[in-house]
């Protein structure tokens, strides 16, 4: 689900090793993904934009999981913007 790939990305950036093999798998073929043993995934670990961001995602994905709500791409743009860095 892309709902969920885009709350894990967050994560992922910061180098979350991930014990679902299916994320492994597809954050470790990103060229920009590196394994972080010191980074465990905590609220005060990540900034207030990507808590942000997780928050809304996870309402997003609690309202597809109960019913089935179709998510528009307006949506998903009133998401703040994460200042990324790129490899």
């Amino acid at each position: 689900d892309n709902l969920t790939l885009a709350r894990n990305e967050i994560y992922a950036r910061h180098g979350f090793i991930f014990k679902t093999e299916a994320f492994r798998d597809y954050f470790n073929k990103k060229s920009w993904y590196s394994e972080n043993p010191n980074f465990k995934g905590s609220d005060g670990e990540l900034n207030d934009v990507e808590t942000y961001n997780i928050n809304i995602i996870s309402k997003y994905e609690n309202k597809k999981k109960s019913k089935k709500v179709y998510i528009t791409i307006n949506a998903l743009i009133s998401l703040r913007t994460t200042n990324f860095i790129f490899n």
